[in-house]
């Protein structure tokens, strides 16, 4: 099995060099990704160097492949000055100026310290790959791929165990050793059950569907073993959400028949759930448990009334916030951040964050219009839309369930994407393909509000 994640993720980086949009994923799921690779060799995960190592991989391939990227077509960078890009740079630039008056400002520049190259590569690199709804669709089955391939891995790596409940890896040599992040696995679970979900077709051949079904039941069982609660809830309610926006209504009866079929599916998800938790250690069945979800449910509820008391009581920081890290400096949880990034933007980043953070969303949500507009009822443009939207939520949900602005890029990158793609179009370029001969006439766009 070594041998094979090995040979799959040197095939995966040289394919990237030249794939934008395998790259656009490989970076996207990065963390699982990095777990996947530690479990292929003891000097992956044996060694800080070592577990480094696939860092600086995908990093001089992402960059490799932006290189040859816009060598190739200058004209990527068109686009670039989106109102949700350019407020999420505003807003990263507001929270690193909030460390001057924040009282967890060391703490909050080590957090940086150890994240602030992922920030170069998913907000300013990572949306060069995508110029059009057609490199959209190319970046959306490669995540399908990709993800599947990586719960495959994970299910049949001896190096993955269970401890305490929770799916993982030990990392770090018998001296030092540590669990790996379960959320990271969790996750990668809910990506993909999206993807293989919102990819069963009736145009498709029943290979592929049951292809998708296959990786569907991989990512169930990946998100249930890593006793990621949340990541499965939050893929359901993506999944009921992207299935409308991506398929056109072209007639009410096969729609309603779409939808039957859609909730069958998620009602076997769910059966597999309770399966595979049952047939789990005492550990799993408690996480699982109504108990642990409502602890957990009122940690962050905790967390977040913490904060917004602390807020209120200091209307001296109402405007500018308490600064980044705040919470993690007085709260008397032990807790690093809230988990609820919403909470964080208001209280942490003030007025100002808070306002940023609605313009990026805002943005988001006229873009995504935007480009349902363009593409009309185009099946394959709208699929790719659609899936688009549904991961946006996804993400959306999860960084308020377990989120902090240092680590939420891939959050703000997938908002990025729809913000360029409108731009693009307002400026006049063609971000659809041709369909049937026809194109889609781009007339009207011009004024775009976005």
């Amino acid at each position: 099995m070594s041998i094979v994640i090995l040979f799959s993720f040197a095939l995966s980086c040289t394919i990237g060099i030249v794939s934008p949009a395998l790259t656009f994923n490989l970076l996207l799921m990065f963390f699982p990704l990095q777990q996947v690779i530690w479990s292929s060799s003891e000097f992956f995960r044996g060694s800080v160097a070592g577990m480094r190592t696939a860092n600086y991989i995908v990093g001089l391939v992402t960059v490799i492949c932006a290189t040859i990227s816009l060598a190739q077509d200058q004209g990527r960078v068109q686009g670039t000055r989106s109102t949700g890009q350019v407020c999420t740079w505003v807003l990263y630039a507001w929270v690193t100026a909030s460390l001057a008056w924040s009282p967890g400002a060391e703490l909050g520049l080590d957090a940086m310290s150890t994240v602030w190259p992922y920030w170069l590569l998913f907000l300013f690199i990572a949306p060069l790959f995508v110029r059009n709804i057609d490199d959209l669709r190319k970046t959306l089955r490669w995540g399908l791929v990709l993800s599947a391939a990586m719960c495959l891995a994970i299910l049949v790596s001896p190096e993955f165990t269970q401890q305490w409940g929770r799916l993982g890896l030990t990392v770090g040599g018998m001296a030092r050793s540590t669990r790996t992040s379960p959320l990271a696995l969790g996750e990668l679970g809910g990506l993909c059950l999206i993807l293989s979900i919102l990819a069963i077709s009736f145009r498709a051949g029943y290979i592929w569907n049951i292809g998708c079904l296959i990786a569907a039941g991989c990512a169930v069982t990946v998100a249930v073993l890593s006793g990621s609660r949340g990541q499965l809830l939050c893929a359901v309610v993506a999944v009921m959400a992207g299935f409308p926006l991506s398929r056109p209504a072209r007639n009410w009866g096969s729609y309603i028949f779409g939808l039957v079929a859609l909730s069958i599916i998620l009602a076997a998800v769910l059966y597999v759930t309770t399966l595979v938790a049952g047939s789990g250690s005492a550990h799993m069945a408690k996480r699982w448990g109504a108990e642990s979800s409502q602890s957990d449910a009122m940690l962050r509820f905790d967390n977040a009334i913490y904060l917004i008391n602390l807020y209120a009581t200091s209307p001296g920081h109402w405007i500018q916030g308490l600064g980044f890290y705040s919470f993690g400096a007085t709260n008397p949880y032990g807790e690093p951040y809230t988990h609820v990034i919403s909470v964080d933007m208001l209280c942490e980043q003030g007025l100002v964050g808070a306002v940023l953070f609605i313009a990026i969303i805002v943005a988001t949500v006229r873009s995504l219009r935007v480009l349902y507009k363009l593409v009309g009822s185009e099946p394959q443009a709208r699929w790719a839309i659609g899936n688009l939207a549904a991961l946006i939520i996804y993400q959306f949900v999860l960084v308020n369930k377990q989120g902090n602005l240092a680590g939420s890029f891939a959050f703000f990158l997938l908002m990025i994407i729809p913000c360029r793609l409108a731009k693009r179009a307002e400026l006049g370029i063609s971000v659809v393909f041709e369909y049937k001969d026809e194109p889609i006439d781009q007339s009207g766009l011009q004024h775009s509000p976005v």
